[in-house]
Formats: structure tokens, sequence, C-alpha cells
């Protein structure tokens, strides 16, 4: 059997506007993120792109957009890097001749692509804006995570980027004004009491999310400097983030923290 590299290069349709992945960073070959060939034309806020659905609710694009502007804002300033490709957010609706709702997302090499389902997505609720909200902020802060030259999301312990997505979401949201103290309270609240509920383990799907928050909440260190610290020691080593990374990260913050001892002679 014979490993062949290949590379394929596609071409819209007259009238089609397309949007091309951005290309892998090992050049030819490896994972590549989505295109898209189609009528509807994308959204430029900041630097971010928008791909709506134009099925889209308005309520729902007003979240998207608003969110996204803020979170992109948020998360380059306080993460002290700008994106090293141009984010692009792609939004589908399905799904409206069936009762109930469903939101989904996820992101991959400078993309995020969300799919909204459900007839119960067009009409306007407070809740249906906050669970958007905090799955675009969850969303982007993947892609800060994913923000390296080499090194970053490692195929093991995926509590460390899904727990740490959900802090770094919940404090943008909450720096940001999108969220109220009250609402990322609550949330923070709900996802502990999942997380109790499962005996503090990270070996399901939802306590990779709910116990993983709360690791990072009992780390000993605020999220926002130990996520800076994790990306820059990341890229630097060239190493995934890790348990290990993380401890040694708190414990180095703690020697400096540590009050300087003073030795000397003793005044009478």
């Amino acid at each position: 059997m014979f490993e062949m590299a290949t590379d394929i290069q596609l071409k819209g349709l007259s009238g089609e506007h397309v949007i091309a992945p951005p290309p892998p960073p090992d050049a030819s070959g490896g994972r590549r993120g989505y295109a898209y060939f189609g009528p509807a034309q994308s959204v430029s806020v900041g630097t971010t792109r928008f791909l709506i659905d134009p099925a889209t609710p308005a309520w729902a694009r007003e979240t998207l957009l608003d969110t996204g502007a803020k979170m992109a804002g948020y998360y380059e300033k306080t993460y002290q890097r700008a994106l090293k490709d141009e984010l692009v957010i792609m939004v589908s609706m399905a799904g409206l001749d069936v009762s109930g709702f469903s939101i989904k997302g996820g992101a991959v090499l400078g993309q995020l692509s969300y799919r909204l389902d459900g007839k119960d997505m067009l009409a306007d609720h407070p809740k249906k804006r906050a669970l958007l909200a905090r799955l675009v902020a969850h969303e982007m802060a993947h892609v800060w995570q994913m923000n390296v030259a080499r090194g970053g999301v490692g195929g093991h312990d995926p509590w460390i980027h899904e727990g740490g997505a959900e802090a770094m979401a919940l404090d943008a949201l909450l720096h940001t004004a999108v969220e109220s103290k009250e609402g990322v309270a609550a949330y923070r609240k709900a996802q502990s009491d999942t997380c109790e509920r499962l005996g503090n383990s990270v070996a399901s799907y939802d306590g990779i999310y709910a116990c993983g928050l709360v690791r990072f909440d009992q780390a000993g260190m605020a999220i926002v400097p130990l996520w800076r610290a994790m990306i820059e020691a990341s890229e630097a080593k060239g190493e995934v983030y890790s348990q290990g990374m993380i401890d040694a990260i708190v414990a180095a913050g703690k020697k400096t923290a540590a009050p300087a001892t003073i030795t000397g002679a003793t005044a009478h």
C-alpha cells in the first residue's frame, strides 16, 4: 500500500460566491477547514467575516454579530495576540418544519461553524440569546487556544481545552457585559452542580465541560494570566496543553507572588 499526498483545487460555478478554507499550517495536505459555494455573501465585522444563512432569524443574526465582534476584540486584547489568519464564521439554519430547537458549534483552523435547528429558533427569547452568546464565546475561545505556530490543543485530556474554553468564555462574557454578573454566576453554579453529581470526574461528555470548568476555577490562578501563559509556553516549547503545563505555570506564579523573606540582624 502506498500513501499519496493530494491537494484538490475547487472553483465555484458562475454566479456563486466562494469562501476558501485557510491553508493548513503544513502547506500542502493536512487538515483543512470548510469551503463555501453558494448565493450568500459574507459580512465583515471588524477582523471577522460572517457568512450567515438568509433563513437565520433576526435575533440570532444580531446576537451572532454583536457577540462575535465583542469576543474577538476582547480575546485579542486580553490574550495579547492577534489572529494569524482571518476568522470566518459560518452559520446554517435547518429543520424549520420541526418543533424544538438546537444550537451547535465547532472550531477548526481559523473557522467557526454553527448549525441552528428547529422551528422554535424563530421566536426571540432572552434565554436563547444567552445560550447562543455563550456558544459563540466558547467556540471563539478555542480559536485563541489554537492561535499558535506550534503546540496547542492535543488529543488527550479534552477537559483542558473544553473546560478552559468555558472559563475563558465566562470571563469574556462578563467583562464585555454581554452577560450579567448574575447570569455568569448562575451558569457557573449549574456547571458546578453537574460536576458534583458526576463525582468530579472528567470521564464523560458532560464532565469534560462542567468539571473542566471547575478544575480551572480551582486552579489557584485567574483564567486570563493562566491561559495567556499556557499559550506562550505551548508556542515556545511546541508542547500541547497538559495538566503538567498547568501545574508548572501555577507553581511558578505562586513562587513569584510569595512574600520576600528578609534576613539579617534584628534591631532592638
